[in-house]
């Protein structure tokens, strides 16, 4: 697993999309609800590699960035080549 997995909200909200990967995937409904009940590693497994493809997608469109802490503020602009950082050190 390259990132994070989505959370249970945010495959809620994503639900259709899962659907057509398990499509692609070739699963059934019937065999996705088998899985879950009989091989939860497996299951495991798709939601991993699902999350990936999402936060792939998502990260691979986005073109600002930002990490706020009590310390400090960091403000990224992402392009094709390179990143350019504003970096803010707070007291």
């Amino acid at each position: 697993m390259k990132y994070t997995r989505l959370s249970k909200e945010q495959f809620e909200e994503l639900h259709k999309e899962f659907i057509n990967f398990l499509a692609t995937q070739s699963v059934t409904a019937e065999e996705w609800s088998n899985i879950k009940a009989n091989k939860p590693e497996l299951a495991e497994q798709e939601l991993d590699t699902f999350s990936d493809l999402v936060w792939e997608g998502v990260l691979s469109k986005a073109e600002y960035l930002e990490n706020i802490s009590p310390q400090h503020m960091y403000l990224f602009h992402l392009n094709e080549t390179n990143m350019e950082l504003i970096g803010l050190k707070l007291k």
